[in-house]
């Protein structure tokens, strides 16, 4: 009979640091998809001649905690400096915002891309876009 309750006793007691093992591995696994989840977000640029202007919408998505977010819109210049056309800062948690530069029919044939940066130290940048 001692055996038995011994045996019983071990039983539930794994049981029990089986399930708590469970709830904590769970809590853990959670808080990493949280963290996951937040994003910058760095769209390709568009454009139209017609009005001379040329935009980028970048920003930052499923975050928790609220930091500075930077929106450019360069013109990629192979053998120089890139030129910054638009920028524009918000701050949040989840923001999306737009930027406005203007262009010329000088610019036509010309590689475009969106440059978004955060606070926290992250950077993205989109696709290259040319203007035609």
């Amino acid at each position: 009979m001692k055996s038995q309750r011994k045996l019983s006793a071990i039983v539930l007691g794994l049981g029990i640091l089986a399930s708590s093992l469970g709830v904590v591995g769970a809590a853990y696994a959670s808080s990493i998809t949280t963290y996951n989840t937040c994003q910058l977000l760095a769209w390709t640029p568009g454009h139209s001649f017609a009005s001379g202007n040329a935009w980028a919408q970048g920003g930052r998505s499923g975050c928790i905690n609220s930091a500075g977010v930077t929106v450019n819109l360069w013109e990629e210049k192979p053998w120089n400096f890139d030129r910054r056309l638009a920028t524009g800062t918000q701050n949040g948690k989840n923001v999306k915002f737009t930027v406005y530069g203007t262009i010329t029919s000088s610019d036509r044939g010309k590689r475009f891309y969106t440059e978004t940066v955060s606070t926290t130290g992250a950077t993205r940048e989109s696709a290259r876009a040319t203007f035609n």
